[in-house]
């Protein structure tokens, strides 16, 4: 896949990006297992490159999150 963003500037964009490119992932996954506290921030600016990532609560303050679309704007 090609890279949307600056590696070395957004890392955890970049990391997050590519683990919903593996599939689901849960809000407490990806600050437990990923260190992404600001995760909706991150989410943002997958969004803001054309991503869409769809959010659906599961309880209280859990949200699962899935990419709908895999490709972003060049």
């Amino acid at each position: 896949m090609l890279n949307p963003f600056n590696p070395s500037k957004q890392k955890q964009v970049y990391r997050l990006l590519n683990r919903l490119l593996q599939g689901t992932v849960t809000s407490a996954e990806i600050i437990k297992e990923m260190d992404i506290f600001n995760y909706t921030g991150r989410l943002s600016d997958i969004r803001k490159k054309g991503f869409q990532v769809k959010a659906q609560r599961i309880e209280g303050s859990l949200f699962e999150y899935r990419l709908l679309s895999p490709s972003g704007r060049a």
